[in-house]
């Protein structure tokens, strides 16, 4: 047997410390079960040693322990504070629930509307909303009467019966309008079904952050809520930065705001129901200005149909855009013209040979409801990313880009005597013409004389311009 007095020790500790959890004990080096505490016999010298290391051990233990739950009960307190000042510096400026015992990147948008971070679990819960106290809050505050709304595409619960399964998922991704489109109708049909169903029933909508898709989410929804109180998408806008955030600042990407305007559309033209899909024609895109301060840059783009690439300019243009005769670079297809349908993610980027390609600005629209000349402008906050920051300084303050497409729909004027009846043949007409009928849609196409007019004004400026006949436009495509 061992004679080493240190080694014995070890194993006496490993020994009294499983004991003392009452888990039997195994010699590390033959995996024999050491002697039950209550066991008589127990060998002479290794024995002896085993037994008082024993006693030691346990004294020592208990001192440990005691010491142990000391240092645990002051410790938490001052950890939970860290955590909870992580969690605030985290959630910024957004307004946090701090009442009966919560403190949550939480907002009531109204009192049957709310707007929340993403509750999360592991190393995330330090700096996030705890999905424990989520659920802990929800079942506290409105058990039975709950249903949270999660649209990340990035992201799940980590288990699926949380919230006892009250949650469904409307996904789109971070920093991107909501595509597809019909994500907004879908959505808000199925929440105003569940708050009528009970006076006392509420719905949480959160994303990541709870505030961007959120604010889109929960602002088209206070629309077809309270129709009277916020008349237009801005209002609604308005109030939720006003209430979720201490600085007013709620939806700030551009595209995001613009999706939340087309559901205005949707509601006074469509009836709140998603627009009939309208196929476009891709006529040309153009850039005005030089896009940066320090001059002239190499550019191309890539238009994303329902979050799949269509285009790439640079197999169509292999030698870029041409300049105008006032310095604008222009993008003109050839016709047959692309034709494109649904949610359409323009992007733009500078072609560098040494490094990586950079992204310089995007943004979205959708065919269904954007109008034939897009026109969207640096100075309007209508681009999306790099250039919608305040502090870069980068980009010209000028910097605009046009997008003409055909066949797309002419909204009807507000003199209409039923704003709120479903699109006909008197009400919707076709910008450029030229699109067939299409009876699922109640929709007839066709042109009008002034359209038909407009329509031929502009095919005689493409074939000018494919020609070579008009010397203020210079631009060619494959």
């Amino acid at each position: 047997m061992l004679d080493d007095s240190t080694a014995v020790y070890r194993h006496a500790s490993l020994s009294a410390l499983d004991a003392w959890d009452g888990i039997p004990a195994l010699d590390p080096i033959t995996q024999d079960l050491w002697p039950d505490e209550n066991e008589d016999y127990i060998p002479s010298t290794e024995g002896f040693l085993f037994a008082a290391r024993k006693e030691l051990e346990i004294a020592a233990g208990k001192r440990q322990a005691a010491s142990a739950a000391v240092t645990a009960t002051t410790a938490a307190p001052q950890q939970s504070q860290v955590f909870a000042k992580m969690r605030s510096l985290v959630s910024q400026e957004k307004v946090r629930f701090q009442d009966d015992g919560f403190d949550l990147d939480l907002t009531y948008i109204t009192p049957h509307v709310i707007a929340m971070g993403f509750p999360s679990s592991g190393k995330e819960a330090y700096y996030r909303n705890p999905i424990e106290e989520v659920e802990r809050f929800f079942n506290t505050r409105h058990e039975g009467h709950y249903r949270i709304y999660n649209l990340c595409s990035e992201r799940e619960y980590d288990a699926p019966m949380r919230f006892h399964g009250c949650y469904k998922r409307f996904p789109f991704d971070d920093h991107n309008a909501p595509c597809p489109v019909k994500l907004i109708p879908e959505f808000v049909r199925d929440a105003q079904e569940f708050l009528r169903e009970h006076v006392d029933n509420v719905v949480a909508v959160h994303c990541k952050a709870g505030k961007g898709r959120t604010g889109v989410m929960i602002s088209c929804l206070l629309r077809a809520l309270e129709p009277n109180k916020y008349k237009h998408a801005d209002a609604a806008l308005e109030y939720f930065g006003n209430v979720r955030t201490a600085d007013g600042k709620g939806v700030t990407i551009p595209s995001q705001k613009r999706y939340v305007r087309y559901w205005d559309l949707m509601q006074q033209y469509f009836q709140g129901r998603e627009a009939p899909l309208r196929k476009t024609n891709l006529l040309s895109v153009k850039v005005e200005s030089s896009i940066k301060l320090s001059g002239p840059i190499d550019v191309y783009f890539t238009i994303e149909e329902n979050n799949k690439e269509r285009i790439d300019s640079r197999r169509i243009f292999p030698a870029g855009g041409k300049r105008d005769g006032e310095g604008h670079l222009v993008f003109a297809f050839r016709d047959p013209f692309p034709a494109l349908t649904g949610d359409l993610r323009i992007i733009f980027y500078q072609r560098n040979s040494l490094l990586s390609d950079e992204e310089l600005f995007h943004f979205w629209i959708n065919t269904a409801l954007c109008q034939a000349t897009e026109r969207l402008t640096k100075a309007d906050g209508a681009l999306d990313g790099r250039v919608a920051k305040s502090k870069d300084v980068v980009f010209a303050p000028h910097l605009a880009v046009e997008v003409n497409m055909g066949n797309t729909w002419v909204r009807p004027s507000s003199s209409s005597s039923n704003p709120n009846a479903s699109p006909s043949a008197s009400s919707i007409a076709f910008r450029a013409g030229s699109s067939e009928p299409n009876s699922a849609d109640g929709v007839e196409g066709g042109a009008s004389p002034d359209k038909s007019e407009k329509k031929a004004k502009e095919r005689g400026y493409f074939k000018k311009l494919f020609a070579g006949e008009d010397s203020t436009v210079a631009a060619s495509a494959e």
